[in-house]
């Protein structure tokens, strides 16, 4: 082990890298602080990935003063910079533990290292290091000065504070622009007076209205309205960023409020600087003047914004073009022309927000556009206008290869709801394609047409089961006499999905008499069907369903009684007690969990014995099944084994289900 050991230190003045960043990682993995010397050492390697990964390794070593005052040794030695800088990366990483010796060497040390000591405490951000960084502030020296500012502006500290704000009335230009940054990271609301009162100052007003931006305080408005109204063409930049800033932080009734107040004195000159600045290199100032532009809904720069649909400003050229109610539009149809797909797409979903029939021809044309997004969203906007003129085009996409456009032209198609569509869609039903067929169903069900029934009534003889589960599922959306039969007739489809859709209608009309027609359905070959059918009985109020649902709990699959399990749960009736207790029985640990829940939902404190051994079953979501249910039940007698449940279950979900549990034993208003 030993020679092992000695090859290791002789590879760290390798001449190949990757051998150097071995040796230190397995002295690193060795955690012997008497390796420390030898790891500050290769701190001052000429390659930084060895310097970096020195420092880490060191202050992974031991995390205790007496490192920290190895490293900080290594900052009063002149000559490796990097080494230097590795040791303050390392002082960082030790953390807490080395904010005692850095305030101690820090007035001793000379202007360099005071300035590596207070970047430090700024990173370890801790607030006892306030005292020591204050009195860093009347240093002599410059840039000892601005380090203190900013290492205070990272400690999130009232403290901090109170010993900045004095610094603004310094007559430094270089300490009020830092000092406005520490207060403006520090977000504390007595900042704000003290700012606005530096708006007006020159050399620090940009920033001070920057600065103003990132706090919600209703009087920062002031001032950075007049920056931005007034302002030269840098400060009109700094206000338009800190505008959009704060407009981001308050209620969405002050963002009204906001644009209330600007456009009060909106002028031709404001205009002409927030246009200009769509082609500012910051794109900071480029959002803002979107963002602005939107708000005071001025047209004049559409057809500029359009063009930054396609880029990261995508969703604040949208939004603000939705805005621009009077104006825009020829600017949006003129951008249709050689635009990418993307644009193209913006420009459908802003024509569909924006709900002017005038944009109905050039949707249209767009419902042919080689790209399917573009497509979709065609659809989905002439969804919006509803313009029944458009109906003939959009129904043209009940074919689309794609489903995600075919699902849009339904719901726009559904959205326009008017009656003059109707022959269209009735006449796809002739289609040869199964998905066309079905897809003009479906419109034709959410429009409740009772016109439409001979037709549905016909689909439901349909060679497709999609078109057939269509026709059921559109024909239970019209509530007509007529349409119970054809409801009826569909249970008997040689479909299991048809089947399970006319099920699921039956069961939401109690009007029908389900009982008649249960029969064939409770040997149906599909679980699923027979376990909708088990929770169409259980909302049923007669004692005949409830006796059919007692005979599904000797099914042969556990779904169908775990169904009707839960559908006798819902009528709350103790005579079932009987039966819910013998499938607790069960060998299917998911009936049992069942079970358990559904006895637990009765209120009866009476059955909290019978349920408690099941907080000593194998399956863990049994446990907690019957956890909850001793919580819904409220005798305090469980409450020694849920608390040792709490404490010692193997499962974390099942211990918290306990903790919930004994919260509601000890406050049974919760349940």
């Amino acid at each position: 082990m030993e020679s092992e050991t000695q090859q290791t230190l002789r590879d760290l003045h390798h001449d190949d890298l990757e051998v150097r960043l071995r040796a230190i990682e397995k002295l690193a993995s060795l955690r012997d602080p008497k390796y420390a010397t030898v790891l500050i050492e290769m701190m001052g390697d000429p390659e930084w990935r060895v310097r970096k990964t020195a420092g880490m390794a060191t202050a992974d070593l031991n995390r205790d003063e007496p490192m920290a005052e190895q490293l900080i040794r290594v900052l009063f030695q002149e000559g490796n910079v990097g080494k230097r800088n590795a040791a303050e990366e390392a002082l960082c990483l030790l953390g807490k533990v080395a904010i005692h010796p850095l305030l101690t060497h820090l007035p001793l040390a000379n202007k360099d290292v005071k300035k590596m000591i207070i970047e430090t405490l700024g990173e370890i951000a801790d607030p006892r290091a306030v005292p020591g960084l204050r009195a860093m502030l009347e240093d002599p020296d410059e840039n000892v000065r601005v380090a203190a500012i900013e290492s205070m502006g990272k400690l999130r500290d009232v403290q901090a504070v109170d010993a900045l704000i004095p610094l603004l009335g310094d007559p430094n230009p270089l300490i009020c622009f830092t000092t406005v940054k520490a207060l403006m990271r520090l977000g504390d609301e007595r900042a704000v007076d003290p700012i606005i009162g530096m708006a007006g100052r020159r050399g620090v007003e940009r920033v001070a209205l920057e600065a103003l931006g990132s706090f919600s305080n209703p009087a920062v408005l002031d001032p950075i309205l007049k920056g931005l109204l007034k302002g030269g063409k840098k400060v009109r930049e700094s206000a338009l960023k800190a505008l959009v800033d704060h407009a981001g932080r308050v209620p969405p009734e002050q963002r009204r409020t906001i644009a209330d107040r600007l456009r009060r004195d909106y002028d031709p000159a404001t205009a002409e600087f927030l246009c200009g600045a769509l082609e500012n290199s910051d794109e900071a100032v480029r959002a803002g003047a979107v963002a602005v532009l939107g708000w005071m809904e001025d047209a004049r720069a559409a057809a500029a914004i359009v063009g930054l649909i396609d880029g990261p400003l995508h969703e604040a050229a949208v939004e603000a073009l939705v805005r621009m109610k009077q104006g825009a539009l020829d600017a949006l149809l003129q951008g249709l022309n050689g635009a990418n797909e993307v644009t193209r797409e913006g420009v459908a979903k802003i024509l569909g927000e924006r709900t002017d029939p005038r944009s109905s021809a050039a949707l249209i044309r767009l419902l042919e556009d080689p790209n399917g997004h573009v497509r979709q969203t065609a659809a989905a906007s002439l969804g919006k206008i509803r313009d029944p003129a458009s109906a003939p085009a959009v129904m043209k996409l009940l074919s689309d290869p794609y489903l995600s456009v075919q699902e849009s032209a339904i719901l726009a198609l559904s959205r326009m709801n008017d009656p003059g569509i109707l022959s269209g869609l009735i006449h796809l039903l002739g289609s040869d394609q199964a998905a066309v067929r079905s897809n003009a169903i479906k419109v034709i069900g959410k429009m409740n047409s009772a016109e439409a029934i001979p037709n549905l009534s016909f689909c439901l003889k349909d060679e497709n089961p999609g078109v057939r589960r269509s026709a059921v599922e559109a024909l239970s959306e019209i509530h007509q006499m007529e349409v119970e039969n054809l409801l009826l007739l569909a249970l008997a489809d040689e479909d299991p999905t048809v089947r399970l859709a006319a099920l699921t209608a039956v069961g939401k009309r109690p009007e029908i008499d389900l009982l008649r027609h249960a029969g064939p359905l409770l040997t149906d070959d599909n679980i699923w069907v027979r376990a909708a059918l088990a929770r169409g009985l259980g909302d049923r109020t007669d004692e005949a369903a409830k006796t059919l649902l007692l005979g599904m709990l000797k099914d042969k699959v556990g779904v169908v009684q775990i169904a009707a399990i839960e559908a006798l749960g819902r009528s709350r009736d103790r005579r079932w007690i009987p039966a819910l207790l013998e499938m607790t029985g069960h060998p299917d640990t998911d009936v049992v969990r069942s079970a358990v829940a559904v006895l637990g939902e009765t209120g009866d404190p009476g059955l909290a014995g019978r349920i408690q051994v099941f907080l000593n079953h194998r399956n863990w979501g049994v446990r907690a099944a019957a956890a909850e249910a001793l919580g819904r039940l409220g005798d305090p007698a469980v409450r020694d084994s849920l608390e040792r449940m709490a404490r010692e279950d193997p499962d974390r979900w099942v211990q918290q289900t306990a903790q919930g549990a004994l919260a509601q034993l000890s406050n049974p208003s919760s349940l």
